[in-house]
């Protein structure tokens, strides 16, 4: 038996539609990192290793949790197995950079259970059918671990902090470096995007911080970059 549907423009408006919080950048915290399944790949070719995460906003009052798909690792069809993390356009690379403040390295045992509980920058805007899109993820800024710092209860005297076990200097040196590289081509082709030229940049950073890129921190290039992609922000 054959059905036939005659297609109306009310029908889609019929449509129930997702809630999404405006348009912007919201800190939020890691609450559920499910564990990853394997799934068919793009266009079923291959598989790919996925889960969905989900994170809640901490600097606006909503209901409903955040959740967005990751892809730790893809196989193709001849069976070839690749990390899609380590890849610094995935969004899973931006996930881990932002939560752990450090990119993937050669010797890294990486467990996402580690990330249950970390905060980070997700810059959300509604799809068509009204759910949030999370566009892109980066770590906190200073301004925003203040903005914390403000807005949370107050806590119990802590008992005395452990002295911190030795670290490996010249590996945070390392990620350190990298991450401001990152930060200042991300810059560059933020203000690219809007027309700034190197000068206008470099003026905006004396204005807000009183100093060169170079002198820049991490945490205050964070804060810049920030500024950059506030369109409304400043007006050359």
């Amino acid at each position: 038996m054959s059905m036939t549907f005659h297609i109306t423009e009310s029908d889609f408006k019929s449509e129930s539609q997702g809630s999404c919080p405006p348009k912007g950048a919201y800190i939020a915290e890691i609450t559920d990192v499910p564990g990853p399944q394997w799934k068919p790949g793009y266009e079923n070719v291959g598989k790919e290793l996925s889960n969905q995460i989900r994170f809640r906003l901490l600097d606006i009052e909503w209901e409903h949790p955040i959740t967005s798909f990751f892809t730790w690792q893809r196989e193709n069809d001849k069976g070839y197995k690749s990390l899609t993390f380590l890849n610094e356009r995935a969004k899973s690379n931006a996930l881990l950079v932002a939560a752990l403040g450090e990119l993937p390295y050669a010797g890294m045992t990486l467990d996402l259970n580690d990330l249950l509980g970390k905060r980070v920058k997700l810059h959300i805007e509604a799809k068509p059918n009204g759910y949030p899109n999370v566009k892109m993820i980066t770590p906190l800024s200073a301004a925003d671990e203040r903005k914390i710092e403000r807005t949370a209860p107050a806590a119990a005297p802590a008992a005395p902090a452990a002295a911190p076990e030795p670290g490996n200097p010249e590996r945070a040196a390392r990620s350190s470096s990298r991450r401001t590289e990152r930060l200042l081509k991300k810059i560059s082709e933020t203000a690219a995007g809007k027309g700034w030229t190197d000068d206008m940049v470099s003026g905006l950073a004396d204005d807000e911080f009183g100093m060169t890129l170079e002198q820049m921190s991490t945490d205050e290039l964070d804060e810049l970059l920030a500024i950059i992609e506030d369109e409304e922000a400043i007006n050359f």
